[in-house]
């Protein structure tokens, strides 16, 4: 077992430049479990002598023929990932999960909610400070947890489309590969 030696100083200094703005892009991405070929090699906690390190999957996806990532959108004052440490004194694990909404109740919303509800899926979201995370792996996918479809009965109600999505397991990796956004050939 590897140990990482940092003072508790350089764990807590602010970088220059680093402003801690809270939220998500509006633009995610997401793929089936299946549509991914080769997936980033998992940091190793022996190789590593960062705490980043330990939490940062470095290379790319690579998918299967004809399959890439797919875009969505988050109406963009409601999405947000949190990650927490669950699980019993030496039995911690991570649970991961992705909320979102879209001021819609299309059929193109409300199709996309019925192809994913039981998917075993990957997420990437970038969040307004630059850095992308990875929800879900290949031993423990995000799957759709819930999902709501509001038409609203008031005139100042919103069409709302409310869902959250989950993995357990691993952190939320932070992510430095490319998306890959156009189809495997």
């Amino acid at each position: 077992m590897s140990c990482i030696d940092a003072k508790l100083e350089d764990v807590l200094e602010c970088q220059n430049g680093d402003t801690g703005v809270a939220g998500l892009e509006r633009t995610g991405y997401y793929c089936f479990e299946s549509d991914i070929k080769t997936w980033p090699t998992l940091p190793s906690k022996d190789a590593t002598t960062t705490f980043e390190q330990r939490v940062t999957l470095t290379d790319s996806f690579i998918m299967n023929t004809g399959k890439k990532f797919n875009k969505f959108q988050f109406t963009s004052d409601l999405p947000s990932v949190e990650s927490e440490l669950v699980g019993p004194a030496k039995g911690k694990s991570w649970s991961n999960t992705l909320k979102g909404a879209v001021r819609s109740t299309s059929a193109q919303v409300k199709g996309f909610l019925d192809a994913t509800k039981n998917g075993n899926m990957i997420f990437i979201v970038i969040g307004l400070n630059g850095e992308q995370e990875v929800i879900g792996w290949k031993d423990k996918p995000a799957m759709v947890t819930s999902g709501k479809l509001a038409s609203g009965a008031k005139a100042d109600d919103e069409r709302m489309t409310e869902f959250e999505i989950n993995a357990t397991g691993k952190p939320a990796f932070n992510y430095t590969g490319t998306i890959p956004l156009t189809a495997a050939v």
